[in-house]
């Protein structure tokens, strides 16, 4: 499912998946206050903190991009600022 979402830079396309909300319950925090659903936006500045799969990750958005890039674009998008637990596969 495709749905059209509003952006302080315009329109954009997001594929939502139903499902991903229910699992985004107690996982996911931004600016500390806990998020039920995948549709809340962020800005540079603000501090996302996921849970899952026994890792705590703690991070910094930085900035966003007009369009998709590398990977290595991709990193200098986010800072880390903690990391917790396991984690299953390296990054990158």
């Amino acid at each position: 499912m495709t749905k059209k979402i509003k952006t302080s830079s315009g329109w954009r396309f997001a594929s939502v998946v139903p499902e991903a909300n229910g699992r985004l319950k107690d996982r996911v925090r931004i600016n500390g206050q806990r998020i039920d659903g995948a549709g809340r936006a962020v800005r540079p500045g603000d501090v996302v903190t996921v849970a899952l799969d026994g890792c705590v990750r703690v991070l910094k958005v930085a900035g966003f991009v007009d369009r998709r890039g590398s990977a290595e674009t991709a990193r200098g998008l986010y800072e880390e600022l903690e990391m917790s637990g396991r984690r299953s596969a390296p990054p990158g």
